[in-house]
């Protein structure tokens, strides 16, 4: 950095929220729930909470549809996609994608809680809503894993930059 003129350091213009964001490459993930039909969303904040008892946190936005089916029906599940599960997050990233597009009935298959899961999905949690914080324009849902699988299978599915981007396979 440079000083300017009154001593103080130049100061760089920061970057858009949002273009910061996606310079951190993150697994592919969806969050669903069961309601009259299947919703799910795209969640790039999911955060391990706790091991003991396991929790689970994510983020979305107060006004997601999602957010109301999970409240309802007490669950949600985090699937955690892999390269095979490509043509599903296409379907998810697709502006106004109807609940058929995203839930084709021989893709999709459920656990414990009856919230939908991907079979060949790199790792899956069920989660049963533990507890809802309100922060503002955002939610955060707790929930306390009640089942899960991890296939170990395939490579993950990362999304980086806005766009997906499938792993080579490790060894």
């Amino acid at each position: 950095m440079t000083s300017s003129t009154d001593g103080g350091a130049d100061r760089a213009k920061p970057a858009p929220f949002w273009d910061v964001l996606g310079e951190r490459p993150i697994g592919f993930t969806l969050v669903t729930a069961m309601g009259d039909e299947p919703v799910g969303f795209v969640g790039l904040s999911v955060a391990h909470v706790s091991a003991e008892p396991p929790l689970l946190s994510v983020a979305l936005d107060a006004r997601n549809k999602a957010l109301e089916r999970i409240e309802r029906s007490g669950a949600f599940a985090i699937n955690f996609l892999s390269a095979a599960n490509e043509p599903v997050a296409r379907a998810f990233l697709k502006k106004g994608a109807s609940a058929a597009e995203r839930f084709p009935p021989a893709t999709w298959t459920t656990l414990v809680t009856g919230s939908p899961v991907l079979p060949d999905a790199s790792g899956v949690f069920d989660c049963q809503v533990e507890r809802v914080v309100d922060l503002g324009h955002a939610k955060l849902v707790v929930g306390r894993v009640v089942g899960s699988r991890a296939s170990g299978q395939d490579s993950p599915l990362v999304f980086f930059r806005g766009a997906l981007c499938p792993t080579p396979p490790t060894g």
